[in-house]
């Protein structure tokens, strides 16, 4: 489920931004050109609910490293950081599921942009089957 999302994020921002910017899954290489984007789930976890239900969060970081070509890094970075709030609010997963996020931040530090985003989604857990026993002998009496 988490690369789905991810995928979904890396679908939406190249939608959002018609492939100006190469998107990248995981953390800076070293010899990536700049401008670009990187995604990846900076944490995920799963809270027990009723029964076999559960909810499940993952919190995405959506990092843009600007150019050196341009306009300044960072009026190019409060563009992309006020897109980004604006319209990375919901996605859309391979199998048609929408998932709304939450929670989106963004914050420009050391010239990279980091924007935060959360998505929760609900779930009910398989159950691994277990084996009847074959035989139950009962000894005793009814009174």
């Amino acid at each position: 489920m988490q690369n789905e999302i991810v995928d979904a994020v890396i679908g939406r921002l190249k939608e959002l931004f018609e492939n100006e910017y190469p998107v990248h899954a995981g953390q800076a290489e070293q010899g990536t050109k700049s401008p670009c984007f990187f995604v990846g789930i900076s944490k995920a976890e799963t809270q027990p609910m009723l029964g076999r239900r559960c909810l499940r969060t993952w919190e995405l970081k959506i990092q843009f490293q600007p150019g050196e070509s341009g306009e300044p890094g960072s009026r190019q970075m409060n563009l992309i950081s006020d897109r980004l709030l604006d319209e990375m609010e919901d996605i859309v997963l391979t199998d048609g599921t929408l998932m709304r996020g939450t929670n989106r931040s963004g914050e420009i530090s050391e010239g990279i942009l980091t924007f935060l985003i959360r998505f929760r989604g609900a779930f009910v857990s398989v159950d691994t089957p277990v084996d009847p026993m074959e035989r139950m002998e009962l000894k005793g009496e009814i009174p």
